[in-house]
């Protein structure tokens, strides 16, 4: 969604979400992270987000052990399991943050859109060890981002962490504005379910329209940032993936044919990717 849309669309839609809660009629991105937080405490009353004025990197026992529940709910209705560990084992959380933080800071300066909605809709971060999963983020706890980053991880696997996670963060908040689906409930039922662009499998709905929206974002990743023809360790190479996408793509297409499971909004998103993956096939 970054690259997709562009940071000009992502605040419009931030704005038209969070108008009701500006104290004033100035607009900065002080103001604007103020309101969203604001945004975050109304639709997600139970999340216990930060209200720091930046992504808040936390530390503190109490509070990565209530975020770690929250995705653990999330794992049970997901068809993947994160498998968050023992918590008391969270020695080498510092480097895992200041890893997450640095590499942060240095995609904001090689774009600075990414900083800019970075620092602003993400709320907190966190580390918490699992044996499956690097890390993610939830539609439960919008603005929260788990870090559980692997060994051999260089700076540029940690950008395209960066940007897959706050493309996922950043079509929630276009699902709270627009809609993406017709059904929450057939969500869940097989019917509606359609290929995955980077896992190349059939997943839930949802998740395999956030894998093509999420993928095409880490292909512009590439080709404006940091490059195609490296070693990749989260997301297949480019030559995969771009195919993947068509793949997903027309998944999605004809199980909303039959179906109707897709919003005018989401069907919009899907042909914005198409026309971004044509020019870089």
């Amino acid at each position: 969604m970054l690259f997709l849309l562009g940071e000009k669309e992502n605040l419009m839609t931030l704005r038209m979400l969070t108008k009701p809660y500006f104290p004033t009629s100035a607009v900065n991105m002080e103001s604007q992270r103020i309101t969203y937080q604001k945004l975050l405490h109304v639709m997600q009353p139970e999340v216990p987000h930060s209200n720091s004025r930046s992504p808040s990197y936390v530390t503190g026992t109490e509070v990565v052990t209530q975020l770690s529940k929250l995705f653990s709910m999330e794992s049970q209705t997901d068809d993947t399991p994160y498998d968050i560990g023992d918590l008391t084992r969270r020695d080498d959380s510092d480097r895992h943050l200041q890893f997450t933080k640095s590499c942060a800071y240095k995609l904001a300066n090689l774009y600075p859109p990414f900083g800019w909605l970075y620092n602003l809709v993400i709320d907190s971060v966190f580390h918490a060890p699992s044996n499956i999963a690097a890390g993610g983020t939830t539609s439960g706890a919008v603005g929260i981002l788990w870090i559980d980053a692997r060994e051999d991880w260089t700076n540029r696997d940690m950008y395209e962490f960066l940007v897959h996670e706050l493309s996922h963060t950043l079509l929630f908040i276009h699902e709270w504005a627009h809609g993406l689906f017709t059904s929450q409930r057939r969500l869940t039922e097989s019917e509606t379910y359609a290929m995955s662009a980077i896992r190349g499998q059939i997943r839930p709905m949802d998740k395999a329209f956030h894998s093509a929206i999420v993928a095409t974002d880490v292909l512009l990743l590439r080709e404006k940032i940091i490059g195609h023809d490296t070693r990749t360790i989260l997301h297949p190479s480019t030559s995969e993936l771009i195919p993947q996408i068509f793949d997903s793509i027309r998944s999605i297409q004809e199980v909303d044919a039959r179906q109707g499971i897709l919003t005018d909004y989401a069907q919009k998103l899907l042909g914005n990717c198409l026309s971004h993956l044509s020019v870089l096939a």
